[in-house]
């Protein structure tokens, strides 16, 4: 049911683009909304080659949730309901990560349905490190797109970046694939967002941490 709005309100609903924000020359934009925030550091993932989660969504320094679709009545995105393709997420995150020599190093973006079944949207999978010096910073900024949608079936397409400094003036950039074929959801499923890290060698030295992170709804 369409909503009816004063013309002379400059932020309104609308039943099939979100919420919507009519500038002052009478554009419209559609506003973002954070879906999940999270200010508290994971655990350090170190001394192991075990995939581990980067989001800390347990803890009470995390805010939302990663968890989206099948009929999900919470405001945010809601896969069940899209209308066509379009709908977009941004994950962003980042912390601290450290080495010793060049392991092998996993970043992986994935959705788990009810049932515990994993569908890897995006994977570095296994890209050797540079060497690092001292302790640095590292972050990761990746679109989730819906290309595709039917009543049952949502196709998503994945790319992103994951940087970290190499020193106070070198930075190396590792791509999160923009595959060519789509990742096929059931849309009737409950789906929960996953973000992990997973070291190709275990040293006490190959160490990472995340710090915050944010997950998006853009459209």
């Amino acid at each position: 049911m369409a909503i009816a709005v004063p013309s002379t309100n400059p932020i309104y609903p609308s039943s099939t683009d979100g919420l919507i924000f009519k500038s002052k020359l009478g554009n419209q934009y559609i506003i973002p909304a954070t879906k999940y925030l999270q200010y508290g550091a994971t655990a350090a993932l170190a001394s192991s080659t075990t995939e581990t989660s980067l989001f800390n969504n347990t803890s009470t320094t995390a805010y939302g949730t990663l968890v989206f679709g099948g009929g999900e009545l919470t405001n945010g995105w809601n896969i069940a309901n899209v209308v066509g393709a379009g709908a977009m997420l941004r994950v962003r995150m980042g912390g601290i990560i450290a080495n010793t020599s060049t392991p092998d190093l996993t970043i992986k973006l994935t959705m788990t349905n009810s049932a515990g079944t994993v569908t890897t949207l995006s994977s570095t999978t296994n890209l050797a490190t540079v060497a690092i010096t001292g302790t640095a910073n590292w972050n990761l900024d990746a679109t989730i797109i819906v290309s595709a949608y039917s009543a049952t079936v949502g196709q998503f397409l994945t790319h992103g970046q994951f940087n970290y400094t190499q020193t106070t003036l070198l930075t190396t950039g590792w791509k999160l694939p923009y595959t060519a074929t789509a990742a096929n959801l059931d849309t009737t499923s409950m789906f929960t967002l996953g973000a992990t890290a997973t070291w190709g060698t275990s040293s006490s030295s190959n160490t990472l941490t995340a710090q915050w992170a944010t997950v998006e709804v853009l459209a």
